[in-house]
């Protein structure tokens, strides 16, 4: 996953824009990053430097030492002269479409994503064109069911918990757990339609797919 540490709302326009790109990550705050990096499959980082350029500074130095070989970027504004060793520095002189842009070339050429497409013999979702087969039947789903139900096919067979999806779908509105799993249960009762085994299935980890689907 793609970690984008910003303390200002404006990292939520990235974000959205990144997901529309098939693109998950964890929205984190500085209080938030270490502890993030260290307990997620953190693939790369973005640090948002403004409007705190020095905080942005220490979390980069101190990620560098602990992690060497982890890609990161970092956003700073135009007329600053910032001491970071990052591996993409991102001057904030452009709308947030154009800046999200240039963080999902950073995460796709320097930390490899490639995931838009998930496709298995069972299930085949398109994020692009937002269609999903199942067994070889469509499968009509809401973007918030769609978009759940992409970060489990994604990090099937591990599971994802649902605090994580509340992370990684909602990007900080006000939604509850039960807010997932009522979407979640949405989207078995519509693949129950095609078989009667369960789609999604939740365990003591949280939330993958069924076996045999992956």
């Amino acid at each position: 996953m793609l970690l984008y540490v910003s303390d200002r709302p404006h990292g939520n326009a990235v974000c959205k824009h990144l997901f529309s790109r098939g693109i998950l990550l964890f929205r984190a705050s500085f209080e938030t990053a270490r502890f993030l990096c260290e307990k997620k499959d953190t693939g790369g980082v973005v640090i948002d430097c403004i409007p705190n350029l020095s905080a942005g500074e220490a979390l980069c130095r101190d990620l560098r030492l602990r992690y060497p070989t982890m890609p990161i970027a970092a956003l700073v504004s135009p007329d600053c002269v910032p001491n970071l060793a990052c591996d993409l520095l991102i001057r904030a002189e452009d709308a947030p479409d154009t800046i999200a842009a240039r963080v999902e070339d950073f995460y796709v050429s320097l930390c490899g994503w490639s995931a838009k497409s998930l496709s298995t013999f069972a299930l085949t979702l398109n994020f692009d064109t937002r269609e999903v087969h199942y067994l070889g039947y469509p499968l009509s789903l809401t973007p918030t069911e769609l978009c759940l139900l992409y970060c489990i096919f994604y990090r099937s067979p591990q599971a994802t918990t649902a605090d994580d999806l509340l992370s990684l779908c909602y990007f900080g509105r006000s939604r509850s757990i039960s807010n997932v799993s009522v979407q979640l249960h949405r989207i078995n009762q519509k693949a129950l339609r095609i078989d009667p085994r369960p789609l999604i299935i939740h365990t003591r980890d949280g939330y993958r797919l069924r076996d045999g689907i992956v």
